[in-house]
């Protein structure tokens, strides 16, 4: 979602490499691993942009669903799902029906969430990460999910001592923390 906090697509290219591997029945993982491509090459590419969080409009893409979207601030769009890459996922969220989401964020080591609390619960003993009940964030994936009755955490990876963008030489151990809660919450659901 956010452009500076690309190392969650490289997590998320390392989980469908270890996800691939497994024999799951009954089981269906869709992965996204970059929900911002335009924001996600200007923070790598350009200096300038290395601390930027939103797409090429300027418009912070986990602001812009529906989901009391008047309440989210600056940078949310012109309207609901106004960008073409909310547009995007939510035509995955058509497509593929799910049950459930992680929508990886960086950083903070933590798990929000609203509504469900015993799974947030049961996510932080596979990763160590505290959870923290999300009152007041509006317009994103996690709270349109949500709204929707599909349980939706948003996972922010990384020691909130990293400073932004979290370089790769950190992967290793955002992968060991997060690498099952995929899995987890499958068999949760």
């Amino acid at each position: 979602m956010h452009a500076r906090e690309w190392i969650t697509t490289l997590l998320i290219y390392n989980l469908i490499h270890k996800y691939k591997r497994l024999n799951l029945k009954n089981v269906c993982f869709v992965f996204v691993p970059c929900c911002n491509p335009n924001g996600l090459y200007l923070a790598t590419h350009f200096k300038k942009y290395k601390l930027y969080k939103n797409n090429g409009n300027n418009v912070d893409i986990n602001k812009n669903f529906d989901c009391k979207w008047e309440l989210g601030g600056k940078f949310k769009g012109k309207f609901p799902q106004s960008e073409w890459e909310t547009r995007d996922i939510l035509a995955i969220i058509e497509k593929y029906k799910p049950t459930a989401s992680l929508a990886f964020h960086s950083k903070g080591e933590i798990i929000y969430y609203k509504k469900y609390t015993s799974l947030a619960n049961i996510l932080s003993k596979y990763c160590g990460y505290k959870i923290v009940e999300s009152k007041t964030s509006f317009g994103g994936l996690s709270d349109f999910l949500n709204q929707h009755d599909i349980p939706s955490f948003t996972i922010e990876v990384g020691s909130d001592k990293l400073h932004h963008p979290i370089t790769p030489r950190h992967l290793p151990s955002i992968i060991r923390q997060v690498r099952l809660l995929p899995l987890v919450l499958s068999y949760l659901i």
